[in-house]
C-alpha cells in the first residue's frame, strides 16, 4: 500500500543521509498518516534532537500538544524556539496563531505579530497577518499603515499589494486603491480578481465605466467565477440597468440551475423596483437550492414589505422551525421588532440570539441599548460582553461609555468614548457623544472642540442645530 511504499522511500532517503532529521519528520508524518500518534510524537521527538531549530518538527510536535489539550507545552516550545533563533518570523507568527486559538488579550497577539515583522522584515506571511489581523478588528488606520510600511519593504509582491489597496479601501481613499491596483493588474495581469478589486476602487469614486471595463477584463478571464457575475449585477443594478442586471441573474439560473445565487439575485431585482410578488417567488425558488446565503431573511422582507403581514409570520415560524440554529435570521426578526417599536418583543428575540450565540454582539449591544432606554443597571453587563466580543467595533465602545456613564463612571465613560472616536474619527454622532460626555462633567472647553470640529463639517452633519444649540 501507499504507507509500505512511503516507509521505502524514507529507507532509501535515511540511507544517503545518516544522522539528517528529516527522514524522522517523514516517519512521523507517516505514522499520522497511519493514526499512530504515540509513534509520530516519537519520531518528532526525535528530528527535535538531532536539529532543535526544525520549524517542521517543532509545528509538529506543537500541533500534537494540542490536541492533547496542551497549549502551554505548545507555546512553550515556541518560545524556546525564538529563544535560540529570535530572528525566527514564522515562529513568532505560529505562537501568535496560538496564543488567538487560546483567546488571550488582542494586545499580547498584536505584540507578537510586530514581532514576527521585525524579527524578519521580509516575510510575506508575518506582513500578511498583522495587516489582516487590523481589517477584522477594524483598525482601518492602522491596517493601512502597516500595508504602506510592508509595501515599501517588498515592493513587488502582489498579496502585499492586494492588501494595500484593500485597506486603501476600507479608509474609503478610493484614488490610492485604484493605484494599487492597477499596480497588482500590472504584476497579475492574468488575475481575475485583480481587475475584480480595481473595479471595487473605481465604482467607490464613482467611476462606473471604468468599473465596468475592469469587470469586463475580469469576466473574460473568469466567465465562470459566480462572484464576479454578482459584481456586474450590482454595478448595472447601480447603473440603473435593470435589464441587464436580470439577464445575469437568469444567465446565472441557466449555467448553476442548483445554486440559490442566480435566484437570489433575480429576486433582488423585482424587489428594488417593488415587484413583491415576483421577488417573493424568486426568494422562494433560491430557498430550495444550494447556498442560499441570507435568502431568508430577504423573503420574510419581501413579505412584510408587500403587506402580506400573516404569510411573513407563517415564513419566519416555519423557517425558525426548521433552522433551530440560524442566529441571524433570529437577529434580523429582532431587529424588526426593534425597527417598529416592539420592545418587549425586540428584548425577547435578542435573548433567543443569545441562547444560539451567546458571543454574538449585535444582539449584546442591543440589549444594552433596550436597557439604557429602561435604566434598570443591566446595560453595562451586557456592553461589557459585547465589547469582549468585538473589541474595536467604535458602535460597541460607544455603547459601553453610555453604559458607565449611566452608572456614574464618567471617567471611564470619557476613556472608552475616546476609543470609539479614536477609531471612526469621522463619525459625526461618536464625537457629538464625545461632546455631550465633556459638558456633563462640566469640561466646557475639551466639548467645544469637539463641537467646532462638527461646525466645521457645515451640512455633512446633519445634526448642526444641536450643535449650535450646545
Amino acid at each position: 500500500n501507499r504507507l509500505e511504499l512511503a516507509q521505502k522511500a524514507i529507507d532509501r532517503l535515511e540511507a544517503k543521509l545518516p544522522g539528517a532529521s528529516m527522514p524522522n519528520v517523514f516517519r512521523g508524518e507517516a505514522a499520522l498518516a497511519a493514526n499512530d500518534t504515540a509513534g509520530a510524537r516519537g519520531f518528532f521527538e526525535a528530528a527535535f534532537k538531532t536539529h532543535a531549530d526544525l520549524m517542521v518538527a517543532v509545528d509538529n510536535l506543537a500541533r500534537l500538544d494540542e490536541k492533547d489539550n496542551k497549549p502551554e507545552a505548545t507555546a512553550a516550545r515556541y518560545r524556546a524556539l525564538i529563544q535560540r533563533s529570535p530572528k525566527n518570523a514564522a515562529a513568532w507568527l505560529a505562537l501568535a496563531g496560538l496564543r488567538t486559538r487560546m483567546q488571550v488579550p488582542a494586545a499580547e497577539v498584536l505584540g507578537l505579530m510586530l514581532a514576527a515583522v521585525k524579527a524578519d522584515p521580509t516575510y510575506v506571511p508575518a506582513h500578511q497577518a498583522l495587516i489582516e489581523w487590523h481589517l477584522r478588528a477594524g483598525l482601518t488606520q492602522e491596517a493601512l499603515l502597516a500595508a504602506q510600511r510592508a509595501s515599501t519593504a517588498l515592493p513587488n509582491d502582489a498579496a502585499l499589494l492586494k492588501l494595500l489597496g484593500d485597506a486603501e479601501l476600507a479608509m474609503q481613499d478610493y484614488s490610492q486603491a485604484i493605484v494599487s491596483f492597477r499596480r497588482l493588474v500590472g504584476l497579475r495581469p492574468r488575475s481575475a480578481e485583480a481587475y475584480a478589486r480595481l473595479a471595487d476602487a473605481q465604482s467607490g469614486k464613482g467611476d462606473m465605466a471604468g468599473a465596468g471595463d475592469s469587470l469586463t477584463q475580469a469576466l473574460r478571464l473568469a466567465p465562470e467565477w459566480p462572484p464576479l457575475q454578482e459584481a456586474a449585477f450590482s454595478l448595472a443594478m447601480r447603473d440603473g440597468r435593470t435589464k441587464d442586471a436580470l439577464r445575469i441573474a437568469r444567465a446565472l439560473q441557466a449555467k448553476l440551475p442548483d445554486q440559490a445565487l442566480g435566484y437570489r439575485l433575480e429576486g433582488d431585482a423585482e424587489a428594488v423596483q417593488r415587484h413583491w410578488k415576483p421577488a417573493i417567488e424568486h426568494f422562494r425558488a433560491a430557498l430550495t437550492r444550494q447556498n442560499p446565503g441570507n435568502t431568508a431573511v430577504r423573503l420574510h422582507v419581501a413579505l412584510l414589505a408587500s403587506g402580506d403581514v400573516d404569510a411573513a409570520a407563517k415564513f419566519a415560524a416555519s423557517w425558525r422551525a426548521q433552522n433551530k440554529t440560524d442566529a441571524r435570521f433570529v437577529n434580523h426578526l429582532a431587529e424588526t421588532a426593534l425597527l417598529a417599536r416592539d420592545l418587549p418583543s425586540a428584548e425577547q428575540l435578542f435573548a433567543q440570539v443569545l441562547a444560539i450565540d451567546p458571543k454574538n454582539a449585535s444582539a449584546l449591544n442591543n440589549l444594552a441599548y433596550l436597557s439604557l432606554g429602561r435604566q434598570d443597571g443591566k446595560a453595562l453587563a451586557f456592553a461589557e460582553r459585547a465589547v469582549a466580543a468585538q473589541p474595536n467595533n467604535p458602535l460597541i465602545l460607544d455603547t459601553l461609555a453610555s453604559a458607565f456613564a449611566d452608572v456614574g463612571q464618567m471617567d471611564r465613560a470619557i476613556e472608552t468614548q475616546r476609543r470609539a472616536l479614536d477609531l471612526a474619527p469621522g463619525n459625526g454622532g461618536l464625537r457629538m457623544a464625545m461632546a455631550k460626555l465633556y459638558l456633563r462633567v462640566n469640561s466646557k472647553e475639551r466639548a467645544r472642540q469637539e463641537l467646532n470640529v462638527l461646525a466645521q463639517l457645515g451640512p455633512r452633519f446633519s445634526a448642526q442645530n444641536e450643535v449650535s444649540a450646545l
